[in-house]
């Protein structure tokens, strides 16, 4: 019988032999792998998609837990005197902000940003300061500053007396900005028209006039702008009351 009839085909021995020794050395397995070689073979393709798919999850928690965390306010600074308070801050700079925003006892108050994540609040009045940070993501930080050192008292009359015909009334600002001395007037209570004042005496807080045949109106403020409005009103000759 021909050995190639039916397509069959049976090499010899030899020739077994060549092909088992010539196979290894072409990179090629005579046997499919089984056993603790088959495990390996899986466990060598499935760890990189493995490690891929752990690195996707932490990259994606990460982003999620940065993303919609609030901002952080730092290095937060308050520079105050009789005329303005000054606050100084620094917000988060690694997360996207969308504002930054102030608001003074409800109003808006200017905020100046100085550099990037730095920024600087200054206002003149008195009041419950509130720093409001808000993300792209929606997330609200608020930072809540009491603000209470700006003078907003305005002087007052501390004593005055008669000699001479001349009325002397003193005057004082306490710890506040000080008296503005030429922002001091007198009018006729009655009629509005300008009354002279002889004597305005800066150093020692008082202001001296004759004594006056109608009611007065004296106002003056101290360099804050703050008013006071004090009342001369005749009682008797040579006689008067003043009140604020």
């Amino acid at each position: 019988m021909n050995k190639y009839e039916n397509n069959e085909y049976s090499p010899p021995d030899d020739e077994k032999e060549l092909l088992k020794d010539l196979m290894p050395k072409l990179g090629m397995e005579t046997t499919a792998p089984t056993g603790k070689y088959k495990t390996q073979a899986r466990v060598k393709y499935l760890l990189p998609r493995v490690l891929i798919v752990a690195a996707a999850l932490a990259v994606a928690f990460f982003l999620g837990s940065y993303l919609t965390r609030p901002a952080e306010f730092h290095n937060v600074s308050v520079r105050e005197d009789p005329t303005s308070v000054e606050v100084d801050f620094d917000v988060d700079r690694l997360l996207l902000l969308e504002s930054v925003t102030a608001t003074l006892d409800g109003k808006p108050a200017a905020v100046t940003r100085k550099d990037m994540g730095s920024y600087q609040v200054s206002v003149q009045k008195n009041g419950e300061l509130a720093i409001c940070a808000r993300t792209f993501t929606g997330k609200e930080s608020t930072q809540t500053i009491s603000v209470d050192a700006i003078d907003d008292e305005p002087p007052h009359m501390t004593d005055s007396n008669l000699e001479d015909g001349m009325l002397t009334i003193y005057f004082t600002d306490g710890d506040g900005t000080g008296i503005d001395w030429e922002s001091i007037r007198a009018t006729s209570a009655d009629s509005g028209e300008p009354f002279a004042l002889d004597d305005i005496n800066p150093e020692e807080e008082y202001v001296r006039f004759p004594f006056p045949d109608h009611s007065l109106r004296i106002y003056l403020e101290d360099h804050n702008k703050n008013p006071l409005s004090v009342l001369l009103t005749l009682m008797a000759s040579e006689d008067a009351d003043l009140h604020e």
